[in-house]
C-alpha cells in the first residue's frame, strides 16, 4: 500500500497528531502531548494540519475536520498494511521546509496602485538542502481590490531563496479592507499539482493618503517541498 502523497509530505509529528485526534474527537495542544510529542512537535504538526485543512481551533480544541478525518482513516490503514520496511523507504524520502513570503505595505490609499512582492525564503543554514530546484505556482486572489497578475510561478533553488515576483494590485473605491490570499502548489512532471496550503492577510485602505503607513511588513506561510515519487 502506497501513502498518498498529500499524507506523505508531513512530518511523522502531523501523522502523530491526525492519529490520535481521530481515537479523542478533540484535543488541547496540551492534552496532544500525551500522544509522546514534544511541545514544539505538537507546534510544528498543528501549523502543517491547520494550513492543510485537517484540522481546526474551536474553543481552545482542535478537532479533526472532514478532510482530516478521510486524512487519518488514511494513515490507520496505511501503518495496519506496511510492514517496518515500507515504513522505512518512506523516511528515506526527501523533503525541506520552506516558506512563501509576501511582502507588502501595512497600509493602502483607495484607488491608488501598490505592489506586492512574492517569494520563498532561503534553506536555513542548519537545514536539510534538497539536491536541486523546485517548481512552484502560486494562485493569488483579492477581495476588495483588483491584481494585474492571479497565477505566479516560481522557481524555488535549492539552498537560495528565489527571485522575487512583483504582482501590482489596485484598491477599489470605498473600501475599508483588502483581503489577499495565496494557495500553493508544487509543480511536477505531466502537469501534476500537489497543493501545499493557502493563507491569507488583511491590509486596512485609507480615503486620505497621509493617513497611509508604507512601512512594509512581511507575511508568510510554511511549506513542504518534496522529491517527485
Amino acid at each position: 500500500m502506497v501513502l498518498p502523497y498529500h499524507l506523505d509530505r508531513l512530518p511523522p509529528e502531523a501523522h502523530t497528531v491526525l492519529r490520535y485526534l481521530n481515537t479523542v474527537n478533540t484535543a488541547t495542544a496540551l492534552e496532544l502531548e500525551n500522544a509522546g510529542l514534544s511541545a514544539r512537535g505538537v507546534g510544528k504538526a498543528i501549523r502543517r494540519l491547520i494550513n492543510a485543512h485537517y484540522i481546526d481551533l474551536k474553543d481552545k480544541s482542535y478537532a479533526l475536520t472532514k478532510v482530516g478525518k478521510t486524512a487519518a482513516q488514511e494513515l490507520i490503514a496505511f501503518y495496519a498494511a506496511n510492514d517496518e520496511q515500507a515504513q522505512s523507504d518512506r523516511a528515506k524520502k526527501l523533503f525541506v521546509e520552506r516558506k512563501v513570503v509576501v511582502v507588502a505595505p501595512r497600509s493602502f490609499v483607495a484607488e491608488q496602485a501598490v505592489d506586492l512582492f512574492v517569494g520563498v525564503n532561503p534553506s536555513d543554514e542548519d537545514s536539510f538542502k534538497l539536491p536541486f530546484g523546485a517548481q512552484l505556482e502560486l494562485r493569488i486572489t483579492a477581495v476588495g481590490a483588483a491584481l494585474t497578475v492571479n497565477n505566479l510561478s516560481i522557481d524555488v533553488p535549492p539552498e537560495k531563496a528565489a527571485v522575487p515576483s512583483r504582482v501590482r494590485l489596485l484598491p477599489a473605491a470605498n473600501t475599508p479592507m483588502v483581503r489577499v490570499r495565496i494557495d500553493a502548489f508544487q509543480s511536477f512532471e505531466f502537469n501534476d499539482f500537489e497543493p501545499l496550503g493557502g493563507f491569507y492577510f488583511d491590509v486596512p485602505v485609507h480615503a486620505d493618503p497621509s493617513k497611509q503607513d508604507k512601512t512594509p511588513r512581511a507575511v508568510s506561510m510554511e511549506i513542504t517541498i518534496g522529491s517527485p515519487d
